[in-house]
């Protein structure tokens, strides 16, 4: 009987936990999509259009992920990055479809930002680089813009 009530009682401590849990995940995804947003109202002013949604994603401190974009020869872009408040420097870098890289931004700070003009039309890849994550896993996102 003490083992059936044991179990009852971790079942219904981990469905209470759950909307926690989703409450702290959509507060990150608010804190980054504010800060993309905010980006975006200054990007717009300057005749810039987001080409797709923000792409978020969490890290723990020193790591990287990749993410594919695909540019056009001699377009101009603008890449800018957030995190959230548990992050006090994440940096971004992209790599042409050659390899070479084309821009970067590894500044201590928590909102890099890549502007310049494609060398060649294909498939870049971003570089997320979490550089400084206080409170692991540390969420960050970015959003590619064109003009």
């Amino acid at each position: 009987m003490k083992a059936a009530l044991g179990s009852v009682l971790v079942t219904v401590t981990a469905l209470i936990a759950q909307p926690a849990q989703l409450d702290a995940q959509g507060n990150w995804r608010e804190v980054v999509r504010g800060q993309l947003t905010r980006f975006a109202a200054t990007l717009t002013q300057r005749g810039y259009t987001a080409m797709a949604e923000p792409v978020m994603g969490n890290l723990r401190d020193d790591q990287n992920s990749y993410h594919d974009v695909a540019l056009t020869s001699g377009g101009r872009y603008v890449i800018v990055g957030a995190c959230d408040q548990d992050c006090t420097d994440v940096d971004l870098r992209i790599y042409a479809p050659n390899g070479d890289r084309v821009a970067q931004d590894i500044e201590v700070d928590d909102r890099p930002v890549l502007e310049f003009t494609a060398p060649a039309t294909g498939r870049y890849r971003v570089q997320v680089l979490m550089a400084t994550c206080n409170t692991s896993p540390c969420y960050w996102g970015f959003q590619v813009f064109a003009r």
